[in-house]
């Protein structure tokens, strides 16, 4: 049990699907053709969507920062095994009773925190159904987004009922969005990632709900198309297509410790987006107040495209991202820097209604 460390490199078998055969101007849809395979114009489904992104392995993608492109560098995908995965989170396989028992013990600091929420027994419930299913011991990186999920079931449940979307931009290993899925039914979530990243949630979302559906989407049309398909219960976008999402009458976004790794370009160009969708949308943003990337890019919280016209709800240090535990003394630690979130309903582009 040690603290997340986003250089570290993780072997999985993804057993999500079985194979059936052998500067941003506004991150606008991936125009290279995979492999001679030009982007489809309807949506791609499950095996078919798994298969199509790892053709896309090897594309170079506007809207990877120097952090991804090295968390990304030795990543592989072949055989239904993945490995090298690097700054995707912290996962660590489910093995005896005893380390699981450990873990759960060094929880409580952060399990205190749920009981302010009336939901949390319910969500946590859940959470450990996921994890087991994804074959992970229930870690702190999970109870970190069981708290989310059960803080916004608090403060704006209207947003999760059912019949409603979300969008989840930068999930690591489909945790929040299987929680969401476990959790809030009727609720359809579209899942923004890098490809790589994008691939890693697909897989393990199926691995987390059985039976789900999952449709990849690459243009307008397909868009459309997953959107009116009421059995599409995850629609899957490549960050480099991301302006789609204006398409989703979405009524919540969630962006949790990912956009401290972006350029601020592309944080500027998110934020665009969810301005300019059909609906004024509710964001709930947590990350660290300042991060240094590889390159040396600076990229600050209370540097966000924020507006004074934005109706914030919440604005404070995250009680549950400031520390984590490790099985040395004194156990809890701080962590790399505070890490702030905010609940804020955005203001649209046309200055909102």
């Amino acid at each position: 049990m040690r603290r997340r460390r986003s250089r570290s490199s993780t072997s999985v078998r993804a057993a999500g699907y079985k194979r059936t055969g052998n500067r941003h101007a506004g991150i606008s849809q991936m125009s290279i053709e995979m492999r001679g395979e030009a982007a489809s114009t309807e949506p791609l489904y499950d095996r078919a969507a798994i298969e199509y992104l790892s053709r896309c392995l090897d594309a170079t993608e506007a809207g990877a920062s120097s952090h991804w492109r090295e968390m990304h560098a030795d990543f592989r995908y072949a055989d239904e095994k993945l490995s090298g995965l690097r700054g995707f989170g912290t996962y660590r396989p489910r093995s005896d009773r005893l380390r699981s028992f450990a873990h759960r013990m060094l929880q409580q600091r952060w399990r205190r925190m749920g009981r302010g929420f009336p939901d949390f027994p319910r969500i946590e419930a859940a959470a450990f159904t996921v994890a087991r299913r994804q074959g992970r011991i229930y870690n702190l990186d999970v109870l970190r987004q069981t708290l989310t999920l059960s803080y916004l079931l608090s403060r704006i449940p209207r947003a999760l009922a059912p019949g409603e979307i979300v969008v989840v931009i930068g999930d690591g290993y489909g945790t929040f969005s299987s929680i969401v899925l476990e959790t809030c039914r009727g609720v359809r979530v579209v899942c923004v990632n890098l490809v790589k990243t994008l691939l890693v949630d697909m897989l393990f979302i199926a691995r987390a709900v059985p039976g789900v559906r999952q449709a990849l989407v690459t243009d307008a049309a397909s868009m459309k198309s997953a959107l009116a398909d009421r059995t599409a219960q995850v629609v899957a976008i490549r960050a480099d297509d991301s302006s789609l999402v204006r398409l989703a009458p979405a009524s919540l976004a969630v962006n949790i410790a990912s956009m401290q790794e972006m350029n601020p370009w592309t944080i500027a160009h998110y934020f665009d987006v969810l301005r300019s969708g059909p609906r004024r949308v509710a964001f709930y943003c947590c990350n660290r107040e300042e991060k240094v990337l590889p390159d040396g890019t600076v990229v600050r919280f209370a540097d966000y495209p924020w507006r004074a016209e934005d109706d914030v709800l919440e604005d404070e240090l995250c009680p549950w991202h400031q520390n984590y535990y490790s099985a040395w003394p004194p156990f809890v630690h701080p962590s790399d820097g505070p890490s702030r979130h905010r609940l804020t309903r955005l203001a649209s582009s046309a200055g909102d209604t």
